[in-house]
């Protein structure tokens, strides 16, 4: 439900909450069907979260320092 609600913010905050989704439902499959696979995909796809979020904190520290702010890309939806 998050992820829609970002569809209007810029496309990072939408690529964070669907790598969180996507990550969470890699790992509840793997744990369903005892795959190891599985577990180390959502484990990757978290690390790539956790990237964009570093990405985030950056741009929000630049901004709060006075520095220019890093690019985050356009909204899905306009309008």
């Amino acid at each position: 439900m998050l992820t829609l609600a970002t569809l209007r913010l810029p496309i990072v905050y939408t690529a964070l909450f669907a790598l969180v989704d996507l990550a969470l439902l890699l790992v509840f499959l793997g744990v369903n069907e005892a795959s190891t696979g599985l577990l180390k995909a959502g484990g990757y796809v978290a690390l790539i979260f956790a990237a964009v979020g570093v990405y985030l904190f950056f741009n929000t520290a630049a901004l709060a320092t006075g520095g220019p702010g890093m690019p985050l890309g356009k909204p899905l939806l306009r309008g």
